[in-house]
């Protein structure tokens, strides 16, 4: 073999082997990130709304005395004397039960809570009475021992004939002893009015003694 042949040969090696991949370091997976744990983030608690109770403008009378009761706590229907007309009905409108609650002696008004039909509940109506108003003392019973609280009365051409009692008494007299404790009947000369100040024609009470 000649010279330029041993040469040819050996080009051709260095070539080949510069012409041939190198070798790689094998690929690496980087490491996944660690996971930090978050807390879910707190929900901040809504304040509650308050409800605002609207009172029904009827009481209860009770051992605490006078409770008033609110929207809410009506289960029943309430049959108000003034829409209680016709025939034998007038007389729920023009005779009034309850209790006194106060008296305004500059305005000459007297203040009740009356007997809202079924019973059991009443409402604050306000009545004219002069300083000099004579009211009817009742008895506490009457015939065979009924309770005066559970009579009720019919007038007559506006005006009722009361069971005799202990007499009768101006209504100044008997301010210093009377409470919302003391039972009185009110009669109207016309159909009760919850919007105004009602005239009456007779004051009875459960006079204390």
């Amino acid at each position: 073999m000649n010279n330029k042949v041993i040469i040819i040969l050996l080009t051709l090696s260095i070539l080949s082997a510069a012409c041939s991949p190198a070798e790689l370091p094998a690929a690496t997976e980087a490491p996944a990130p660690t996971q930090v744990p978050t807390e879910a983030p707190t929900e901040e608690p809504q304040p509650t709304a308050k409800i605002e109770r609207v009172e029904s403008g009827f009481y209860r009378r009770t051992d605490a005395g006078w409770t008033p009761i609110y929207e809410d706590e009506m289960t029943s229907p309430v049959f108000l004397p003034e829409e209680l007309t016709g025939g034998d009905l007038d007389f729920f409108q023009m005779v009034q039960y309850g209790y006194f609650n106060d008296y305004q002696a500059d305005l000459s008004v007297l203040s009740a809570y009356v007997e809202v039909p079924p019973g059991g509940l009443f409402r604050m109506l306000d009545f004219a009475v002069s300083s000099d108003q004579i009211v009817n003392c009742l008895p506490q019973t009457i015939g065979d021992d009924t309770p005066i609280g559970g009579i009720k009365f019919m007038p007559v051409n506006g005006v009722v004939n009361f069971p005799s009692g202990p007499g009768n008494k101006s209504i100044s007299d008997l301010l210093p002893a009377i409470n919302d404790s003391t039972y009185v009947v009110l009669v109207l000369p016309a159909a009760v009015n919850a919007d105004t100040v009602n005239p009456l024609n007779q004051l009875a009470m459960l006079c204390p003694q």
